[in-house]
């Protein structure tokens, strides 16, 4: 009985050693944050919302991150090290994507198991990203246009406590003979309109309600609602997804992309806020 249990006793210890031998001890990269490096003043601004690192070790993807992200690595030595920017498509939390219009971040990095190395992601737009004709950063005028059925024009605003990086674009609705207003950018036609050719716009914004975003179609004839803008109290960078929107509706001759709020559809009393500012279309 003793010989029966020194040697099962003799067992656990040889199988628990093994386990822990077995246990790689990694190597570690740390990531705070990525930004975006503008490379000509035609890209508008560099403000970016890049919230996942996709990181990749020797061409091989290793994981999705949220950042900040340790990233702990199962290799040793020098590797080469890539890392995308994952953003939060339409603003949704649970729709994420690396943005095809960002380029790779690449390092060589000499690691040491155990050890951390921290890395800053800079990333450029792709030299393949075009933008559109439309843009709009409010330094000399608005080519937003104005609807019929609105109830205040979307106005320069300077005031150094609302504005982000210089002027910006905004409508207070305040008061009951002011319940609603629209606008939507100039006539657009040139932009892909097949659903394998991603199309996205970028913009800031911040309010304290909820606004609609859509699309007029043929001159302004036929519209759709696509989603609506949470209300944000800080400067929100957006990355509104038109690649769905423009294949169901590829056939249109034209394109208006419109912002748009009624206190009739909703129970808010109070001064209605927004502001706009940084809007970019990119495409391939």
């Amino acid at each position: 009985m003793f010989k029966y249990l020194l040697t099962l006793s003799s067992i656990i210890l040889f199988l628990y050693s093994c386990k822990e031998k077995d246990v790689e001890i990694p190597s570690y990269i740390f990531i705070n944050d990525i930004d975006l490096q503008i490379t000509d003043v035609n890209q508008g601004s560099s403000r970016s919302s890049i919230s996942d690192a996709y990181v990749f070790v020797n061409e091989k993807l290793v994981g999705i991150y949220d950042l900040p992200a340790t990233v702990p690595i199962l290799t040793e030595g020098k590797v080469t090290i890539k890392v995308g920017g994952g953003i939060k498509q339409n603003g949704v939390y649970t729709s994420r994507l690396e943005y095809p219009f960002y380029t790779r971040y690449e390092t060589e990095v000499d690691l040491v198991r155990g050890e951390f190395d921290t890395i800053h992601p800079i990333l450029q737009y792709t030299s393949a990203t075009k933008f559109s004709t439309f843009f709009e950063d409010f330094t000399n005028s608005i080519t937003f246009e104005n609807g019929k059925n609105t109830d205040d024009s979307l106005a320069f605003i300077t005031d150094p406590t609302i504005i982000l990086e210089g002027p910006c674009g905004g409508i207070t609705l305040e008061g009951d003979n002011k319940r609603r207003f629209e606008f939507y950018t100039p006539t657009i036609s040139n932009i892909p309109r097949n659903n394998s050719s991603p199309v996205y716009m970028e913009l800031d914004f911040k309010g304290n309600i909820f606004v609609n975003f859509g699309a007029y179609f043929n001159d302004k004839i036929e519209n759709e609602i696509s989603f609506v803008l949470p209300p944000k109290d800080e400067w929100t960078k957006i990355y509104i997804n038109l690649t769905d929107i423009l294949g169901v509706h590829g056939s249109a001759k034209n394109y208006n992309f419109l912002f748009g709020y009624s206190k009739y559809t909703t129970s808010f009393t109070g001064t209605a806020e927004f502001y706009i500012d940084n809007v970019k279309i990119i495409h391939y």
